[in-house]
């Protein structure tokens, strides 16, 4: 399958794949969230997700296996490692495939001069959660070393082309067309405790009449952290030659192929290994084809896809088993359930301010449009075990205030669903300096933030699920504080004393008055948005209400800045 041509960070995405990756082709309140669902109005709140997490763990660790027989660790549900070395016993196998968690933190730079733009430099990077670091030591470390390895070659082509584009504007600016640029987007097709895999669009940019673009892969063994070779993913390489030629020539009839192809198919696999670009999902197996591989650079990328359904034997059983619920990054993807592909998009109408005012919502060739009003869509794809398909697409306004729409992906047309305001996905702080973007990896349980106004500005999180209608149904009943950044905004200090009701660790009043003295240093540990925030005061926690619907808020009728030294209101 031809991969269609696009435009990327605003230009023509077009020097070698080799020079660029160094691979070798392998002001709102909570109440907005209610816009489509009301909450429960009673229930216990979560306990610390890493708590519940290990509880999760535990709990799936003692499952009874395909055999009848129960795993007795963490270990057996994840176990795995690159075939032929290291083998581990079949039983290690066995177990629930998990969806692991991921941050992506995105790096970006650019030089000008004289107001011309000269050079730029993006990329992005992937670290795992802090729970799932722990789980797999082994990725841990991989990530770390592909991450700095990523930063370094990143950052050193960039300084040699500040020094280039910057002789070259010097010398001939009518003939600067464009900064030098170098760049990457990684995109994350598989995340589980079985492998990792990555998809790597680069673009590079040094002069001329254009730059040079290309996909690559990178795919790991969650358990062992080593980089998977085709021969431990694939059981026959001998048979792929053919097979991906066919594919090809079928699938692009118009074509016109290198003479050599055949042959530069035949020399690119060993029995284990190959030159080309691969990358895993949760579906199967691609190849890439960049300019001037196989065909002419205007002819674009090409993909060959090999899916585990239709060849079966062609893959190792290990990896070829999956998670319940998955997110799918692909824009091929069988909707229906008919066995056939299906191809869906989503696209939006930019203004002459830059943001968009219409969202183009398409299965196949039916097209749905909406409304909308954002300054950056993003989309991602749900396939759940029993609900079917759903897209998310996530919205940025002004304001930093986002929000998410719900379609139904699983007929021959989009059906909008409904959207959910006040939400976006979670955002943390990685030290020095640094945020990372929390990436939607599991259906039955997704982290999103909601902005808070209720006793200063601050983020509120909620764990979700995928309900059965498509949209995200909270697992809390309040929002825990989740300010990413410094300063703490939800750091305070009484200046007289404040009397509230004490809270169990689910947040369940206990009835007993707590009276927290003047002068307390305090933290805004959880809140519903609306009426009460919980203080965490010591090992104490204090539940204070508030009254927000007049200004100033207030609580017992006393204005709460008279109450509180470090209340901030963002805006």
């Amino acid at each position: 399958m031809k991969r269609k041509s696009f435009v990327w960070a605003g230009r023509l995405a077009c020097v070698t794949a080799a020079l660029m990756l160094g691979l070798t082709a392998c002001g709102a309140t909570a109440d907005d969230e209610g816009s489509v669902q009301t909450e429960e109005d009673e229930g216990e709140s979560k306990k610390d997700k890493k708590k519940k997490d290990k509880n999760k763990d535990k709990k799936e660790s003692t499952q009874e296996s395909e055999s009848g027989e129960k795993t007795g660790s963490e270990e057996d549900n994840t176990g795995g490692t690159a075939a032929g070395e290291n083998e581990p016993e079949e039983e290690s196998r066995e177990g629930k495939v998990l969806p692991i968690e991921l941050y992506t933190q995105k790096a970006y730079d650019n030089c000008w001069e004289e107001g011309v733009e000269l050079a730029l430099m993006s990329y992005n990077l992937v670290c795992l959660s802090e729970e799932t670091a722990v789980r797999l030591p082994e990725l841990e470390k991989t990530l770390a070393e592909w991450n700095e390895s990523v930063k370094t070659r990143m950052t050193t082509t960039y300084e040699e082309y500040i020094v280039a584009a910057k002789e070259h504007y010097r010398s001939d600016p009518d003939y600067f067309y464009s900064p030098y640029s170098v760049e990457q987007k990684t995109s994350v097709l598989r995340s589980d405790d079985r492998v990792l895999s990555l998809e790597l669009f680069g673009y590079d940019y040094s002069g001329g009449a254009h730059g040079y673009y290309c996909y690559t892969g990178y795919t790991v063994d969650a358990v062992t952290g080593k980089e998977l070779a085709i021969g431990d993913v694939m059981t026959d390489t001998e048979a792929l030659p053919e097979l991906i030629y066919n594919k090809l020539t079928t699938e692009n009839p118009d074509t016109y192929f290198w003479e050599e192809t055949k042959g530069y198919l035949e020399e690119a696999f060993s029995e284990t290994e190959t030159t080309l670009a691969w990358s895993l999902d949760y579906t199967g197996l691609t190849f890439y084809f960049n300019p001037y591989e196989i065909a002419s650079y205007a002819d674009g990328v090409f993909e060959v896809t090999f899916d585990f359904a239709g060849y079966p034997e062609l893959f190792q059983k290990y990896y070829t088993e999956v998670p319940d619920s998955y997110v799918v990054r692909s824009n091929v993807y069988d909707l229906d359930g008919d066995g056939e592909a299906d191809t869906y998009s989503v696209d939006s109408r930019e203004t002459e301010y830059g943001d968009c005012d219409r969202l183009y919502i398409s299965i196949n060739d039916t097209t749905i449009e909406r409304e909308t009003w954002a300054w950056e869509v993003d989309y991602s794809l749900i396939h759940t075990k029993d609900a079917g398909n759903y897209l998310y697409v996530a919205l940025a306004h002004e304001d930093d205030y986002k929000s998410l729409e719900v379609y139904d992906m699983n007929g021959s047309e989009p059906v909008y669903v409904g959207s959910l305001g006040n939400v976006g996905f979670e955002t943390v702080y990685l030290g020095d300096d640094r945020y990372g973007e929390a990436l939607l990896t599991n259906p039955e349980n997704f982290r999103m933030r909601s902005r808070m106004e209720i006793m200063s500005s601050y983020s509120g999180y909620k764990d979700y699920r995928v309900g059965d209608d498509g949209i995200p149904v909270p697992e809390d009943v309040l929002y825990h504080t989740s300010y990413s950044g410094y300063p703490n905004w939800s750091a305070l200090a009484t200046k007289q004393d404040v009397t509230g009701v004490l809270v169990d660790e689910e947040g369940r009043e206990t009835g007993n008055k707590y009276t927290i003295p003047s002068g307390t240093e305090v933290t805004i540990c959880a809140t519903d948005g609306k009426s009460f925030v919980d203080l965490r005061v010591g090992e104490e926690k204090v539940r204070v209400y508030v009254v927000c619907d007049i200004w100033p808020q207030t609580i017992d009728g006393v204005d709460i800045e008279e109450l509180f030294d470090g209340i901030l209101f963002a805006g």
